[in-house]
Formats: C-alpha cells, sequence, structure tokens
C-alpha cells in the first residue's frame, strides 16, 4: 500500500487532515484545529494528551523511556528487563500540574523531559541532525539507571508512519511511529553495563499529541530485531484505540515501510503469562509471542485511572513484505499490552 505525504496536521478549514501517511506533518499546526478553539480552558485541560515513548531492544535486555503530559499533569517512567535474570527495574514518577515535565511539539526537531533533583529522563528529537537520543539518569541507590543511547537514523534510515485518527465525535489524534532504528550506547542499571550496539540493538518510537478517547481499551504489540537471514525487522500493531480509519498496523523491513489491514489479537487475559497469538487478517502477519516477563499497573486517582499488563517475551513466526517476500523470525524480542484507561 502506497501512502501519501502529509502537508499540515490540520486542513485550511480547521479539521484534521484524517488518514495514514509515509513521514512527518510538513506543519504541525495544533493551534488550527477549530474543536479545540472552541473548547473552554478547563475542557482543552481536561482532553488534550501528549506522549513520547521509546523502546530499546538488545541483547538480552528490552528497555523503555516515556514522557507523557497532560492539561493536568506530567508522567514518566522508564524500565529495563533483563531476560536472562528475569529482573525489572522499574521507575515512574507523576508531576501534579506538570512544572517538571516539558513536551515540545515536534515529533523531528524538540524535547520531552522530565526533571527534578532525583531523576532526569529526557528524549531528545534531532532529526535535522540526524539521530535521537535517551538520557536518564537516575541516581537511586540499589536501583541505579543511567541510560545514554543515540538512534542512529543517518545511518540507516527507517521511514515513519504517521497517523491522523478521527476520535468520534469530535476529536482526533495524532501518532508517529518507527521501529528498527539502530541503536548505539550504553546503559547502566543496579551496577550492571549493557553495550548498545548499532548492530545488535534496535529501538522504536511512539510520538503521540491530540484528543484521545477519555475511556479507551486497547491491544498493543511491538517488536525488533532481524529475521533468520539477519535482515532488520520492526513492528506496530494495534487493536481497539483506532479502529476507525485506515488504523497504525504497520511492518518494517529493513527500514522500509508496509501498511497492513487490521490485526488480531488472541489470548487468555486471566492468564497473561500463556502466549499471545498475533495475526493480520489478510495473512501477512503471523506471529507466536512467548511471555517471560511482566510490568503491570494499577492506578486510580482523581482524574486517571489506568490499568495495564505489559509482558515481555520472544515473538516467532513470519512477515510478508509488499512484493510478497517472507520473512521469519524465531525469538524476536518485543512487548505486548493490554490496557484500559480513563484519563
Amino acid at each position: 500500500m502506497s501512502l501519501p505525504s502529509l502537508a499540515s496536521l490540520i486542513l485550511n478549514e480547521g479539521t484534521p487532515a484524517y488518514g495514514a501517511y509515509l513521514g512527518y506533518p510538513g506543519v504541525m499546526n495544533v493551534e488550527d484545529f477549530v474543536q479545540a478553539r472552541q473548547y473552554g480552558a478547563l475542557q482543552r485541560m481536561l482532553k488534550e494528551k501528549r506522549w513520547y515513548f521509546i523502546g530499546l531492544c538488545g541483547p538480552g535486555f528490552v528497555a523503555g523511556a516515556a514522557v507523557v503530559r497532560t492539561g493536568y499533569t506530567g508522567t514518566s517512567f522508564v524500565y529495563l528487563y533483563d531476560f536472562e535474570q528475569g529482573q525489572l527495574l522499574e521507575h515512574s514518577y507523576m508531576d501534579p500540574g506538570g512544572r517538571h515535565t516539558r513536551f515540545d511539539l515536534d515529533p523531528q526537531n524538540g524535547t520531552c523531559m522530565y526533571e527534578t533533583g532525583k531523576a532526569r529522563v529526557e528524549l531528545q528529537n534531532r532529526l535535522p541532525d540526524g539521530y535521537r537520543r535517551v538520557l536518564v539518569n537516575i541516581p537511586k541507590r540499589g536501583k541505579e539507571l543511567d541510560i545514554e543511547v543515540r538512534l542512529r537514523e543517518e545511518d540507516q534510515p527507517v521511514e515513519p508512519f504517521s497517523l491522523v485518527a478521527e476520535i468520534p465525535p469530535d476529536r482526533y489524534n495524532y501518532t508517529a511511529k518507527l521501529a528498527g532504528i539502530p541503536a548505539e550506547g550504553v546503559i547502566r542499571a543496579a551496577g550492571k553495563e549493557y553495550n548498545v550496539s548499532h548492530q545488535t540493538a534496535l529501538a522504536s518510537v511512539d510520538w503521540t499529541a491530540g484528543f484521545p478517547a477519555r475511556h479507551t481499551f486497547w491491544n498493543w504489540s511491538m517488536g525488533q530485531g532481524f529475521d533468520t537471514e539477519g535482515r532488520r525487522v520492526g513492528w506496530n500493531f494495534s487493536k481497539g484505540v483506532y479502529d476507525i480509519g485506515p488504523g497504525e498496523n504497520v511492518v518494517w523491513l529493513e527500514g522500509k515501510l508496509v501498511k497492513l489491514g487490521k490485526v488480531r489479537f488472541d489470548y487468555n487475559p486471566k492468564q497473561i503469562h500463556e502466549p499471545w497469538k498475533v495475526r493480520s487478517e489478510d495473512g501477512e502477519v503471523d506471529l507466536l509471542f512467548h511471555p517471560t516477563g511482566l510490568r503491570q499497573d494499577r492506578t486510580n486517582l482523581l482524574f486517571i485511572k489506568s490499568m495495564f499488563k505489559q509482558p515481555f517475551g520472544t515473538y516467532s513466526g513470519t512477515l510478508r513484505g509488499a512484493d510478497g517476500t517472507e520473512h521469519e523470525v524465531s525469538n524476536v524480542l518485543g512487548i505486548a499490552e493490554e490496557h484500559e484507561a480513563l484519563w
């Protein structure tokens, strides 16, 4: 499926440019959204959300860092799961009022950051210079976590996917996704050092801003690594959040984007550690996910309720390219997710 480019996020008449696109918006004119101009200050504060997540998969580990900004709070989290040790190191932060949280509204050039005297989680977009960067410094004794990783998009580019999704009755959400970006740097976690080499470690990006539904339930799958012939692969699949319109189900094969149709998640929500089946309706994706670790949380606050389970594990199966070429994957690292949010 060939995708068009996106000149501007919001059209001249103030409506979002709904659809799926190759590349980023030429203009991120969020303030031109006509419905937002009709919101009062309180309505907009409650409805507008932004988040930026970068995931890292390397030999024996999966890591992730995120910065989230709503109109009324900021949040951030960072984690590392070690497959050999079967251990999860995780930190999360709430920032009521958002005074310690920065979120620049540009998926190509800007900074998203949570910073206090006790923690720093910084996600840099520097695409004019050819890279992104993850900088984390959490000196908490016994749970130290430092990340300094550069996503090397200048060396082995990955085609960006953009979706402007319709959220009935009067909202939209914009999201940019990439997976399979070579990454390089170092991670130090609780006394152990992980060498992040661009030859073996890959990164994914989820940059999202808009006005999502107040109540949402979704499944999500992200994986990245190398097929059995050593070719770079990555993917992003979801169900439940962007089911109206083209959706965000995408595979990257050696950096080339392949847009897919709907994807099914077959799993036992009461036994989240049992295998998951992730398959596309057109037959281009047929994966079996074997969970080995789990990250989960239940939050119940004044404006926010969130319940999620996010297992870490390995994917095996097949992916098919636009030309019909089959890519077999075996024990490729990734995550799956079940998430219900009221926010």
